[in-house]
């Protein structure tokens, strides 16, 4: 009976860019959350999409009342758009392929988003993802979309077709590029951090006391690298690379503490 914050973010994120989400969103719990708890309940999600005095939805609402799973169209358009995301035909959508789509679609896509929604859809934790858990998922999102049915699908399709082009585009001019490898990663850092502490820190532009927690790492990485236009860090392989360095599952990274377990790994596979 209680929507979040993130429940709600989660759905317009879907439905909008990611660049416009934050702006929307404010905007939206802004409007609809009556108490400013961060948090919609039932009778607060009612009152901003229904007036009851009048007996009808507000004018920005136009909820459709046929469940994505039960439509033909919708079944077909999410179908296509996994059949694209199954990059190598094995009929599951594993994690890095889940995540080059979402990269490739919108180059400011969200790792940690990426990883929690992969999450919510691989609850056995295979690391892969069957059509029925996608259509779980999506057709969940999709319902909860206060638009016409059409408008849906049309969502659908349009985010089915960037995936093809960007797809094609990469194949053509060499595009976009997703580091999965644990000792590809461990190798970058070695390389730029092979001199002293304070020479990594400086490559960084962090201090000493600098804690970071391992998506804001990811970014500062990616930031500071010098990686290939087009190349992003899987963040599940950064995890790995942490917890190889004997952070184990840590949610934050002391950076100097990173620095130098770096180079006591370098130093070891000498």
């Amino acid at each position: 009976g209680i929507l979040s914050r993130a429940d709600v973010a989660r759905v317009v994120c879907f439905a909008t860019s990611t660049k416009r989400s934050e702006e929307i969103l404010d905007k939206l719990m802004l409007k609809a959350d009556k108490k400013g708890n961060g948090q919609l309940e039932y009778q607060d999600f009612i009152q901003w999409i229904y007036n009851i005095r009048l007996g009808k939805f507000s004018e920005d609402f136009n909820p459709s009342r046929i469940l994505a799973a039960t439509s033909p169209a919708a079944l077909a358009a999410l179908q296509e758009w996994f059949i694209k995301m199954d990059m190598n035909r094995s009929g599951t959508v594993e994690y890095s392929e889940y995540a080059v789509s979402c990269f490739m679609v919108d180059k400011d896509a969200n790792p940690k988003t990426i990883e929690e929604d992969f999450d919510r859809m691989d609850i056995r934790g295979t690391g892969r993802v069957s059509w029925t858990a996608f259509l779980r998922f999506y057709g969940q999102l999709l319902d909860a979309i206060p638009r016409p049915l059409e408008e849906k699908v049309h969502l659908v399709k349009s985010k089915s077709i960037a995936l093809s082009n960007s797809v094609e585009n990469a194949l053509v001019l060499g595009g976009f590029h997703l580091i999965t490898s644990v000792e590809h990663v461990q190798q970058l850092l070695e390389s730029r951090f092979s001199g002293s502490e304070d020479e990594a820190l400086k490559v960084l532009e962090l201090d000493s006391n600098s804690t970071l927690s391992v998506p804001e790492l990811l970014r500062c990485l990616e930031r500071r690298l010098d990686l290939p236009q087009g190349t992003r860090i899987d963040l599940r392989c950064l995890r790995m690379v942490c917890s190889g360095l004997g952070f184990g599952d840590a949610s934050t990274v002391q950076v100097c503490e990173l620095v130098a377990a770096v180079q006591r790994h370098s130093h070891r596979s000498r």
